[in-house]
């Protein structure tokens, strides 16, 4: 005990010396806890939001022009003009492919399936179908032109309800040469109700008028988007006249299958393949939740299993839950439009029906999908932008789909932002576009999606750099500080040491005595730089998030995202690192100096005590 008292007594002799090291390894060691505090802040937000963001990507192709088109409206009596896209040639997905792109999940163009089975209980909407869309066939009370509206008889209907009426009123609205329409004579004709008529009169109360909807003309694509030719069709203009032996002939035919396509549309639901959820934008904004079961697995996608996700109003409807088998018969499948653009809540666009043989389109993939999640989405009505779920749509892994769809394409269409989408690493969107710009490819707009992630991570990197700069800084400064001080109270005092040895202290005595008093200073200033970087460490952390800096940590847009992105609301957590750390710190930085400490007695034992005495003193 002697000996220590007498060690900690020699470094008191020289109180500036000693007062000096204090505050310089406590201040040093004051910002190296608040650093190492707000390292681990950043690290712990950054995991957070690793876990909490994706970034997703969604393709589109520009039109090479835009040509103005035109359309007759016998109402109004004049030509009504729009605007509409062209494209030279549509642009594959295999563009994307590119070295450098580093993706999560790759690009992917999908499209949506027609599934139909005679079980399923669908929409209003598509009930209503009846309602909405008449195959009948008509004579005319008089020979006219259908420039206006003009009575027809109802002698048949083919198709549709049309509560006991047998006179309608019809027109070829929006055609500038009707054909003419002959009393006595048999014409079958595929009506829908006209909603927006604009004769006087035909306002939707006080009379309802009809005119031509799809009829038999048969859309069909290749694989490679080239329309498969069909020769039957070419001269149809709406409605046909029905001579005898009129439906055993090809067009006679198809006005057959083609009530077949409208009654498997009563029955159809969309089905989305798709390698991740989170590529489809309703799921990525949180507009569609999964709320029961689970959502498609890694594995699942990977590996193509039979499982799907299924909306909750069709669950109820049909009287699913999770665990129970979904029959898929996919008939058709479209790679130009959106299932909401189709499939909605009070209605739908029907697909085209026929195919290339005038053939409604027969199924190319039938199997059973084990239902492993219900979701519930927002909206439910017509979607323009194609971006909403469709109406008792069904998501599915791409890889699931074993048979090719190439013979059963009903639509095909560039890539648009709803059907094209991928994910890259979150915070690469810089470096993703660099090496796109490499690639030197035009006429595609790829908008970025990271619920604000780039922003905030731009604040939290912000404080990481802080938070090394602090803890080099520091770390160095305390080194330093060791060293000097190890070379001023042990090296330095070698003659200390050799009175001491003269008089029989020991090796062992004498390192007891040049390390009790370093050490015990040093325990006390890391002692109160721990302390201090423990209380303030809070009152950086406020400082770095409100001054100067407070829009990097407010839940704001990327300046990558556009207006149809979603912020993510994640909770930042700036809480203190706990009491163990502090501790941890402070345990280090006790252990490398008493290792500097010990090579400063080391140097100092390693003299001979007399050679030392036999010195001249030190001016």
């Amino acid at each position: 005990m002697f000996i220590i008292i007498n060690g900690v007594k020699q470094i008191f002799r020289t109180p500036i010396k000693t007062i000096l090291f204090l505050l310089l390894i406590a201040t040093s060691m004051a910002f190296l806890s608040i650093g190492v505090n707000l390292w681990l802040i950043s690290e712990r937000n950054l995991q957070a939001f690793e876990n909490s963001f994706t970034t997703i990507g969604t393709v589109e192709q520009k039109p090479n022009i835009m040509k103005e088109g035109s359309g007759w409206d016998a109402g109004l009596k004049e030509y009504s003009y729009f605007n509409y896209p062209v494209y030279d040639s549509l642009v594959p997905v295999s563009i994307l492919d590119f070295k450098g792109a580093n993706y999560i999940h790759t690009p992917e163009n999908r499209p949506f399936y027609g599934a139909y089975s005679e079980s399923y209980v669908t929409s209003e909407g598509q009930k209503n179908t009846k309602y909405q869309w008449l195959i009948v066939e008509v004579e005319p009370l008089e020979t006219c032109i259908p420039n206006k509206p003009v009575k027809i008889h109802v002698k048949k209907v083919l198709y549709g309800f049309l509560n006991f009426i047998d006179e309608i009123w019809f027109c070829d609205h929006y055609n500038d040469n009707p054909q003419t329409l002959y009393a006595g004579k048999t014409y079958v004709m595929s009506l829908q109700i006209n909603p927006m008529s604009t004769f006087e009169g035909f306002d939707g109360i006080q009379a309802i008028e009809y005119v031509p909807a799809k009829g038999i003309t048969s859309v069909q694509y290749d694989k490679n988007g080239v329309r498969v030719s069909d020769e039957v069709n070419t001269t149809y203009d709406g409605y046909e006249e029905v001579t005898e032996g009129y439906y055993d002939t090809p067009r006679g035919q198809r006005w057959k299958e083609m009530i077949k396509g409208i009654e498997k549309y009563t029955k159809t639901i969309p089905v989305v393949p798709t390698n991740a959820t989170n590529l489809l934008m309703d799921f990525y904004n949180s507009n569609a939740n999964i709320i029961d079961g689970r959502d498609i697995s890694k594995q699942e996608y990977s590996d193509g299993s039979k499982v799907c996700l299924i909306q909750k109003q069709f669950a109820k409807n049909n009287g699913l839950k999770v665990g129970d088998f979904l029959p898929l018969p996919l008939y058709y499948a479209n790679y130009k439009n959106s299932a909401s653009q189709y499939f909605f809540a009070n209605g739908g666009g029907i697909s085209p029906l026929l195919n290339a043989q005038g053939k409604s389109y027969p199924v190319f993939e039938n199997d059973k999908y084990t239902i492993v999640g219900i979701y519930q989405a927002l909206g439910g009505s017509f979607s323009p932008s194609g971006f909403d779920i469709g109406m008792n749509t069904v998501i599915i892994p791409s890889a699931s789909v074993e048979n090719s769809d190439e013979n059963n394409i009903s639509d095909w269409g560039p890539m648009r932002a709803y059907n094209t989408s991928f994910e890259i690493p979150n915070g690469t969107i810089d470096k993703f576009v660099e090496e796109w710009n490499k690639q030197g490819i035009e006429g595609l707009d790829i908008q970025f999606y990271d619920k604000g992630y780039s922003q905030l991570k731009d604040g939290l990197d912000q404080m990481r750099i802080i938070s090394v700069i602090l803890i080099i800084v520091s770390a160095v400064i305390m080194l330093l500080v060791l060293i000097f001080f190890t070379f001023l109270f042990i090296i330095k005092n070698k003659k200390r040491t050799a009175v001491e040895r003269s008089l029989g202290f020991s090796r062992k005595k004498c390192t007891v005595s040049l390390l009790s008093g370093m050490l015990l200073l040093s325990i006390l200033g890391i002692a109160i730089g721990n302390i201090i970087g423990y209380f303030q460490s809070n009152m950086v952390i406020n400082l770095i998030t409100t001054t100067g800096n407070k829009e990097k940590f407010s839940l704001l847009y990327s300046s990558w995202v556009n207006s149809a992105d979603k912020v993510a609301t994640v909770e930042m957590n700036f809480q203190s690192a706990g009491i163990n750390v502090f501790l941890s710190i402070a345990f280090i930085v006790l252990i490398i100096s008493i290792f500097i400490a010990s090579i400063g007695v080391w140097r100092n034992l390693k003299h001979e005590p007399i050679a030392l005495l036999s010195e001249r003193e030190d001016e």
